[in-house]
Parts: C-alpha cells; structure tokens; sequence
C-alpha cells in the first residue's frame, strides 16, 4: 500500500473513534449559529473523497455531494444536505461509499493519477500526488474539529 493510503486509514480511523457513541442531538449540535455541526462536517469529508475520486479514479459524478466540499466551507453559501439528509445512518453510509470510491485510488495510486493535472477544490492547478496528500490528511483535520466540539462546553450530554 502506498504512503498515502496509510495516513488516509489511520485519519478515517481516528475519525471514526471520534464518532462513536454520538447522540441525534450531538449529531447535530452547533456552537454558535455559524459554527458546522458534525453532520455537517462529516458530509463535508464525504464531500472531498468524492471530488478526488471523481478526478482521479472513474466514478460518477454525485453534484450534491460534491458540493459538500465546497458550500459553507470554502465558500459562502448554504449546506446542500439539510438535518434531514443528513442523520447519522446517511452520512455514515455517503462516508462508507465515498471510502470504499477511493480506497482504490489512494492505496494504490498509478504514475498516471500521481501526475494528472488536476484543479482542487480551492482552484489552485495541481498534481495527483498533491491532491492524495491533501486527502490523506483531511479527515485528520476534521477529527480534531470534531473533538473540539464534543469538548465544547453546551455540547449535549
């Protein structure tokens, strides 16, 4: 397994020690009326395995999905999934789908995909290999928001 692929399984699995035992209304808690809840941010990781595995494997476009990179995180703008779409059970399994679209990718990347010229999320002109390091991080990033949260004072028991 490449480098990449590892740091990818060790973040997502510190993601999920970071989700377990979550209530509906922990789920959904935010700090302040501008603050993202942790579906959302879940929905957001989601969000970017899907935009990567779009440009660097063959899977099919998902719009909504693919915006959860970008709306209310990168840019302004409303999140595309309300409570609704976004529950445990849902983003558990968009998170699960977007894992298994990548995995392949990650874990064993081509010389091709590591120097495809690709666009991120933030419009910058990148490589392949740039784009998974940027992936293989991401969940980690999020992980320590997550806990950020949950230690937050408010936050449900």
């Amino acid at each position: 397994m490449h480098g990449y692929g590892e740091i990818w399984h060790f973040t997502r699995t510190r993601l999920a020690g970071a989700l377990e035992d979550l209530t509906p209304a922990q789920w959904e808690w935010r700090m302040h009326p501008e603050a993202h809840t942790i579906a959302e941010i879940v929905m957001h990781l989601a969000g970017a395995e899907h935009y990567w595995a779009i440009r660097l494997g063959s899977v099919d476009r998902d719009e909504k999905l693919e915006a959860a990179v970008w709306d209310a995180f990168i840019r302004e703008g409303k999140f595309p999934y309300g409570p609704d779409e976004r529950t445990q059970p849902i983003a558990m399994a968009a998170l699960e789908r977007t894992g298994r679209d990548l995995a392949p990718i990650i874990e064993n990347p081509t010389p091709e995909i590591l120097h495809q010229a690709i666009t991120s999320p933030y419009g910058d002109p990148i490589d392949g290999a740039e784009g998974l390091r940027r992936i293989a991080q991401h969940a980690a990033y999020h992980t320590g928001q997550i806990w950020m949260i949950r230690m937050a004072p408010g936050f449900p028991a």
